[in-house]
C-alpha cells in the first residue's frame, strides 16, 4: 500500500522446489468519486459532518488503547542545497573542514527500534541497529540515533503550536470542503480538502482522509510553512483489531535561513504490531448528525448515563459521547496503578552499530535512494 493509491494484497504459494520468486508490482491511484446522495439532505458541504464526527471522536481513539509494541524502521535523511557567497565566504571552508559538512552531499541516518507503549503515557524504546554516513566530527562522542515518530493527529496540537485539523476548536481555524470518497473492504472512506481561514503560520493546508463509521484516520497529506521552513507531512493508517494505526509517516522539510538552503526528511516504516485495546472500547459507538434526527437526538441526550463503559458503544450524539468519556476517565482514574506514571525510556543495544548488510537489507522497509547510496559510499 501507499498513500493515494489502492492497497493491493496478493497470495503467494511456496513450494519445497521453489528456489526464487519474482514480481514487478504497480499500485493503482486511489479512485475517489462524489457521492450525491450525501450532498442534499443538510444543503452544507458533507464535509462539515463528517468532521463533527470525526473530532467528536477524536478523544476516544486517543484512549483506545491499553499497550502496544512495534517494531519501526526510521531513516532521516539531510542535505545542504545551497549557501550564498557571502556565508560561504564565512564559514564555507570552517564547514567542512571542521565539521565535515560539504554542500550538495547527502547525509544519512538509519534506525530499526522496538518500541512499546503502555497507559497512560509510559513509552520503551530500544535501539536494535543503528547506521549513518555523518562526518566522523559529528559522531565523535557518540552514535546519533533517531526516535519513532510519535506524533498524533488525535492531539489537540500537534508539537509547538500546530493546531490539528481535529482540535475541538478546528473550525475555527479551518474550512473544510468534501472532495468525495472510494470504498475498501466494505468501508466508506472519505476524503477532506483542509484550508486554513487565515495566514497563521501554525495552520496546515492539505487532504485528511476519514473512516466513516469509526471516525479514524486512514492517511493525510498536510503542509505547513513560515519565515523558514516549508514542511509536508503524510501518515497512511491500517487496521489492528479494528484500530486504525500508523504504519508509515513521512515528513519533507525545505529549510532557507542564514544564507542556506537545506533539506531533510525523515521516514517512519512501523510494521509488527502487537496491541491490546481497552476493553471499554472494542466496540465503537455509533454516532449521529443530530440535525438530521432531532427528535432522537433530545431523546438521546436526555436518557441518563447508568454505565459508561457499557453506553460507550450504543448510538450516541457528539454531546452525549463527550459525557460518556468524562465518566470513563473518572473511573479509570481510580483504577490506574501507580506504575502507570508518564515516562519515556530510551536505550541502545550494544550490537547496534555492529550488524550485517544482511540485516539491514532484510529489516530496511524502504530501499536506499541513488542519491544515499553515493551518500554511504562517499563515506
Amino acid at each position: 500500500r501507499f498513500l493515494g493509491h489502492s492497497p493491493l494484497t496478493k497470495n503467494v504459494e511456496i513450494l519445497a522446489s521453489t528456489k526464487t520468486l519474482e514480481w514487478q508490482i504497480t499500485l493503482v491511484e486511489q479512485a475517489v468519486s462524489l457521492n450525491e446522495v450525501n450532498v442534499g439532505a443538510l444543503k452544507e458541504d458533507p464535509a462539515i459532518g463528517i468532521m463533527r464526527r470525526m473530532i467528536s471522536m477524536a478523544p476516544f481513539h486517543i484512549k483506545e488503547l491499553d499497550s502496544y509494541s512495534a517494531k519501526a524502521y526510521v531513516k532521516g535523511v539531510g542535505k545542504i542545497t545551497s549557501i550564498s557567497k557571502l556565508m560561504n565566504m564565512m564559514v564555507g571552508k570552517k564547514l567542512e573542514k571542521e565539521a565535515g559538512i560539504k554542500v550538495g552531499s547527502t547525509y544519512v541516518l538509519e534506525g530499526v527500534n522496538q518500541v512499546s507503549y503502555k497507559k497512560p503515557n509510559a513509552i520503551q524504546e530500544k535501539v536494535i541497529s543503528n547506521r549513518n554516513n555523518l562526518p566522523s566530527a559529528l559522531r565523535a562522542n557518540e552514535t546519533p540515533n533517531l526516535r519513532v515518530t510519535q506524533t498524533n493527529f488525535y492531539q489537540p496540537k500537534i508539537f509547538g503550536n500546530l493546531i490539528s485539523p481535529l482540535s475541538p476548536n478546528a473550525f475555527q481555524y479551518y474550512r473544510f470542503q468534501y472532495l468525495g470518497s472510494f470504498t475498501q473492504n466494505g468501508q466508506t472512506i472519505s476524503k477532506i480538502q483542509v484550508t486554513p481561514k487565515s495566514s497563521f503560520q501554525d495552520l496546515f493546508d492539505g487532504t485528511f482522509s476519514v473512516v466513516e463509521d469509526t471516525w479514524s484516520i486512514y492517511s493525510f497529506s498536510l503542509h505547513f510553512k513560515n519565515a523558514n521552513n516549508n514542511v509536508t507531512m503524510q501518515q497512511q493508517n491500517v487496521p489492528f483489531q479494528d484500530v486504525w494505526m500508523p504504519i508509515n509517516y513521512d515528513l519533507n522539510m525545505v529549510l532557507d535561513v542564514m544564507g542556506f538552503g537545506a533539506s531533510f526528511r525523515y521516514i517512519t516504516q512501523i510494521k509488527e504490531y502487537k496491541i491490546q485495546v481497552n476493553k471499554a472500547f472494542l466496540v465503537k459507538p455509533q454516532i449521529i448528525e443530530e440535525r438530521l434526527d432531532k427528535k432522537l437526538a433530545k431523546e438521546i441526550d436526555r436518557e441518563k448515563i447508568k454505565n459508561p463503559k457499557l453506553d460507550l458503544g450504543g448510538i450516541l450524539t457528539r454531546k452525549k459521547l463527550k459525557k460518556i468519556l468524562k465518566e470513563v476517565d473518572k473511573e479509570e482514574e481510580k483504577e490506574l496503578k501507580p506504575e502507570f506514571s508518564s515516562d519515556y525510556q530510551f536505550e541502545v543495544d550494544t550490537l547496534a552499530g555492529q550488524r550485517s548488510n544482511e540485516f539491514w537489507e532484510e529489516e530496511r522497509q524502504m530501499p536506499l535512494t541513488e542519491a544515499e547510496v553515493k551518500g554511504y559510499k562517499e563515506a
